[in-house]
């Protein structure tokens, strides 16, 4: 185990500690600095690899979380001539060699989710998109982040068209961020530069793997995050992003989207699923059964910026933001909204100088009122038709 570093602290300073002398039974503790002769533990870094590697990004500082036990003089002088035989009412005060301050939540304070199936129209063009963190206020405790993500996405299999990916959204964790950076983070995305998946699924008898390989990648979208106190969460706007096609009919294609920090958001796999299988998004019924909507695929984390091959920084999670998508725009003729009036009110008299005609009249509107008086009808003596008029 090891703590995380709080914002006033760096590699190399001295870590607050606690020391004991136990003296034949008899402990008693005090902080540091009340001895030249006790040791000081300075801050190192944890590492993240089994044997440790000479690659950077491999070590982190942190605090180290543990006991230490040395040998020390015996004190000389007496013990307390009535030593307390049960605890006092007050807890010792004594600094811990973990933070003193709980870990800080990765929940943003305001969030506003709308639902998973949402249209939208932005400079002319109609988007949708699939989420995964529309619940992300519930399940946030228990997430975690890391450097960047793998993720394969598949169109539907009734699909004869293919998608295209026009952007990205997704949550960042500020206080993984070095405070060097002053609270911005770049970004970097990349997709395969042909279809299908990223790797072998099968992981015991690998065929091929591209993971760490930049030759097989494209860089599709770059840029920089800047914290925002409201959110957690960004979206990669859409003229900052190349759109990128999944072929039709169950194709596949992958993506890699990165930070330089790590600090990208991710949930841990729910029971029963593993590389391969699909992870469902907030509304994947309702998604597979419309057919033009792509589908989220188990994706890994990668330990490490950039990526490389070594096997054993990449591990199965699943992907917390969304995906956008280009769609059709709704048609606009006939008018959207039907008239609720007529457009001009009709009248309850009849014209003041009714003229016979020698062809039918036509109605185009009926009278607002039952005729209540009975009607005479007037007879042209040129025509087999006839003018009806109220008396």
């Amino acid at each position: 185990m090891q703590a995380p570093l709080e914002n006033w602290e760096d590699f190399g300073d001295e870590q607050e500690t606690v020391h004991c002398l136990d003296n034949g039974g008899d402990t008693s503790c005090q902080s540091n600095g009340g001895d030249e002769k006790q040791p000081i533990i300075h801050i190192g870094e944890g590492v993240v690899s089994y044997p440790f590697y000479t690659v950077p990004y491999f070590y982190h500082p942190k605090k180290f979380m543990g006991t230490i036990s040395y040998l020390d003089e015996c004190a000389t002088r007496s013990p307390t001539i009535s030593p307390t035989r049960k605890p006092s009412n007050k807890p010792t005060l004594a600094i811990s060699t973990a933070p003193t301050t709980p870990e800080p939540t990765i929940a943003p304070t305001t969030t506003a989710s709308p639902t998973s199936r949402y249209f939208f129209e932005v400079d002319n063009k109609c988007y949708w998109y699939l989420s995964t963190d529309a619940q992300y206020e519930l399940f946030s405790n228990e997430t975690s982040s890391s450097y960047g993500m793998l993720l394969p996405l598949q169109s539907n299999e009734e699909d004869n068209n293919g998608v295209f990916i026009t952007s990205l959204g997704f949550h960042v964790d500020f206080e993984s961020i070095p405070s060097r950076n002053g609270g911005s983070v770049s970004y970097e995305v990349y997709t395969l530069a042909g279809s299908g998946q990223y790797a072998d699924t099968n992981r015991t008898s690998m065929k091929f793997d591209y993971r760490g390989d930049f030759s097989f990648w494209k860089k599709i979208s770059y840029g920089t995050v800047i914290q925002d106190r409201n959110s957690d969460y960004f979206q990669i706007p859409f003229e900052d992003f190349s759109p990128t096609y999944i072929p039709s009919n169950g194709g596949v294609r992958s993506f890699y989207v990165t930070l330089d920090a790590p600090a990208l958001i991710y949930k841990e796999l729910d029971r029963r699923q593993g590389i391969g299988n699909k992870q469902k998004d907030d509304d994947y019924n309702s998604n597979r059964k419309r057919g033009d909507t792509s589908t989220l695929m188990i994706g890994e984390v990668v330990i490490g910026y950039p990526f490389i091959s070594a096997e054993f920084l990449y591990s199965p999670k699943q992907f917390v933001g969304k995906i956008f998508q280009d769609f059709e725009c709704p048609s606009e003729s006939p008018s959207l909204q039907p008239s609720q009036v007529p457009s001009q009110l009709p009248s309850d008299y009849p014209t003041s100088n009714p003229s016979a005609s020698l062809h039918p009249t036509i109605t185009r509107m009926p009278t607002v009122n039952p005729t209540l008086s009975p009607v005479q009808t007037l007879n042209n003596p040129n025509s087999s038709s006839s003018l009806t008029q109220q008396i």
